[in-house]
């Protein structure tokens, strides 16, 4: 069975108003040969309209264009790409994805694109195929009646992520998964109870799984076999492979587009009464405007009847006084299945205001039910220049920007700060523009300070301030691993690294391991950085003869909940003060051995073990389940993980008996977050611990570190 569907992604034609695009280019039109690319984006799924979010899909896509020499534009949200894109001549690759990566999920998807092009004189046209790229599984049950199975669930997964299928969405869900590098199988496991009473275990695998296929996995029941085999012998099962493919179009719409001609209207628009001039402003849409509504901040100020109009649905009495004001707008639909207006806020509207700080605002709703809310902020002063609020997303532990609105003709105009309270000002100016907005990074700063901030220029000082704190810092607890004790698990003293009787910041394994008396994570008194001690990560086989596992010397920033048989249940993360940590340091020496016992084809036997040590912010504890059948493991790609960074030593590291110094940069995803975030810190002597595989190997670390900006 072939599964058929598509969405064809359209943006809005910026051109119509003559937007610019942001990008990374500094291309123009006629030099050294060129052409224009026109593209349009197909999204392959097996939805349909009826459940697909036609908004978050398209604002979500991320599309780049780049050629041998990197990145030359980069789009975000379908509405933000031109409708002709000029390029030198020469080869290149437009790259889309869109929607949400996740290890397992039932209604997350994930799509992707690739496509070279070359660009030669006149037009190219390139289709972006946005190709699901999840592995997707499900479930039949319907050869097996209720009778023969009264009681079952079956789990679907991977090293990173599992789903449960049972009663309620077994015949109606479908499991999407994005497959980890190096891991191409699919494990199923299916638990249950047959007619005769008997609780069985079956499990097997899916090899060599592909995206955008769907594996169907068929279950039968054979009464043949013997009904009291635990291990489910009178389970059968069929995987029936359906590539997904596609045959109709759907259209997926861009949002209406507000934006300024000529003019930024995301700053304030500063001046001194009387000195404005028009302002225009474009508006475009697919369909057309079912409202349009302009709202003034002060309707007298402006000189307008009322404070609020539906230019849409405006009755003719109301459209003439507003028009008699100065305020226009004319609508257009030249282009078939798109409408366009153009709107002008008068200089003689504008005029009017004295000193103050004014609105408008316009919110668009298309036919299509979407809507976008744009605000023209204006600033009436007689000030030389302005001091713009500081945004609390571009504030950090020791930096921030602050930008001002130049007004006037001045001379080096500038910004001075201090701390609140103090009598001393620190000034930064400059002398390369003089109208307009201008940003200057603040540097030097002191963490959770407030500071205040002034506009100035050369002979003056707008005295109206404008009040930031920066961020906090989180200092990691036992960084040098000086403090060592123990906490009782039944009979057991378990070393971990900290004071008192119970885990606070840092734990590892040595749960798990300490039931066979063996520590994998202790105290060493060397090799170390600072201090008196650092900690010793020894990967070897716990157990006696055969009856036993490996595992891997580890550290870890949570706790070691409880084991499960002989595999372990973790919680990672521990709370941080709300920042942006740009880098993970400390000190390390690694020696690693041949692989030992390997329980995954990432790493056989014989070959060189593996060493790592990564740092992540995410937004809360994350499980970690290192059962084979219930395996749940760290994913930096996941929704969660706001912040990561990693090293991975597939050798050495460190002279012999020394600690060597190391730096981790962290790669924010979403520096945008607001909520509670969690550090998680995780060590390693064995990169596949998980899969309970690796060699004798040893890792020292001392002094870690996070580091700000």
């Amino acid at each position: 069975m072939k599964l058929k569907n598509s969405i064809l992604l359209m943006a809005a034609a910026a051109s119509a108003f003559g937007l610019v695009a942001t990008s990374c280019s500094d291309d123009l039109p006629g030099e050294n040969g060129g052409g224009y690319l026109k593209m349009r984006m197909v999204l392959n799924s097996d939805v349909t309209r009826a459940n697909v979010d036609d908004q978050s899909l398209s604002d979500a896509c991320m599309i780049y264009i780049s050629n041998s020499k990197g990145l030359i534009h980069k789009f975000q949200g379908v509405g933000n790409v031109p409708s002709d894109l000029w390029l030198r001549s020469g080869s290149y690759v437009a790259e889309a994805w869109t929607g949400d990566s996740v290890s397992a999920s039932f209604d997350k998807k994930f799509y992707k694109a690739y496509q070279p092009f070359v660009i030669e004189q006149g037009v190219t046209n390139v289709v972006l195929n946005c190709k699901i790229a999840n592995v997707v599984a499900s479930v039949n049950r319907d050869r097996i009646s209720t009778d023969m199975l009264p009681q079952f669930t079956v789990t679907v997964g991977h090293t990173r992520g599992q789903l449960e299928f049972n009663a309620d969405n077994i015949n109606t869900e479908k499991g999407y998964f994005m497959m980890p590098n190096g891991d191409d199988k699919l494990v199923y496991t299916i638990e249950g109870v047959n007619i005769m009473g008997t609780k069985f275990t079956k499990t097997g695998e899916i090899p060599a799984v592909k995206r955008a296929h769907e594996y169907v996995l068929t279950l039968n029941y054979n009464e043949q076999a013997d009904q009291n085999d635990v291990g489910g012998a009178f389970i059968t099962i069929s995987v029936d492979d359906r590539e997904i493919l596609i045959e109709d179009d759907i259209t997926l719409l861009a949002g209406p587009q507000i934006e300024g001609i000529g003019s930024d209207i995301s700053a304030p628009l500063a001046g001194s009464a009387g000195s404005f001039g028009d302002i225009f402003l474009g508006a475009s849409c697919f369909g057309s405007f079912r409202n349009f509504n302009v709202t003034f901040s002060d309707a007298s100020a402006f000189g307008v009847p009322s404070a609020e109009y539906d230019l849409s649905n405006i009755a003719p009495a109301s459209e003439t006084a507003l028009r008699e004001s100065g305020f226009s707008w004319s609508v257009s639909t030249d282009r078939p299945g798109q409408t366009h207006m153009r709107l002008k806020l008068p200089a003689g509207m504008l005029n009017r205001l004295t000193n103050g700080a004014y609105s408008v605002t316009f919110s668009a709703t298309d036919s299509n039910g979407y809507t976008t809310v744009r605000k023209v902020n204006i600033e009436v002063s007689d000030a030389a220049v302005l001091m713009l609020p500081v945004e609390q997303n571009t504030v950090r532990s020791y930096s921030a920007k602050a930008s001002i609105n130049i007004v006037k003709d001045v001379t080096n105009p500038g910004i001075r700060f201090r701390k609140a309270g103090d009598s001393e000002w620190i000034t930064s100016s400059t002398a390369q523009q003089n109208t307009g907005t201008v940003t200057f990074k603040l540097t030097g700063l002191q963490p959770a300070t407030t500071y205040e901030v002034q506009a100035v220029a050369d002979g003056y000082v707008n005295t109206k301030s404008e009040r930031f704190t920066t961020e906090g810092i989180f200092t990691i607890p036992n960084a040098g691993f000086e403090d060592w004790s123990t906490y009782k698990n039944g009979s057991k003293d378990i070393p971990f690294p900290g004071t008192g009787s119970s885990v606070t910041f840092w734990d590892s394994g040595n749960q798990g391991s300490m039931t066979m008396s063996k520590a994998i994570t202790t105290q060493a008194s060397s090799p170390v950085h600072s201090g008196s001690s650092s900690i010793k990560l020894e990967s070897q086989f716990v157990g006696i003869g055969i009856a036993g596992k490996f595992a891997a010397g580890n550290v870890f920033a949570g706790s070691y909940v409880r084991t499960d048989g002989t595999d372990g249940v973790l919680s990672w993360g521990r709370p941080m003060t709300h920042c942006h940590p740009v880098k993970f340091s400390g000190w390390a020496n690694y020696r690693p051995k041949a692989v030992t016992h390997s329980k995954t084809d990432l790493l056989p036997e014989g070959q060189m073990d593996k060493g790592t040590v990564y740092a992540a912010v995410v937004t809360g504890p994350v499980e970690i389940r290192t059962k084979a059948s219930n395996r749940a493991l760290f994913d930096k790609d996941a929704d969660y993980v706001l912040a990561f960074g990693q090293v991975i030593w597939d050798g050495d590291f460190g002279p012999d008996g020394q600690l060597a110094h190391f730096e981790i940069p962290l790669t924010w995803k979403n520096p945008d977050y607001t909520g509670q975030m969690y550090i998680v810190i995780v060590a390693s002597a064995s990169l596949y611990g998980d899969y309970f595989t690796g060699g004798p190997s040893i890792m020292y670390l001392d002094d870690l570190e996070l580091s700000y900006e």
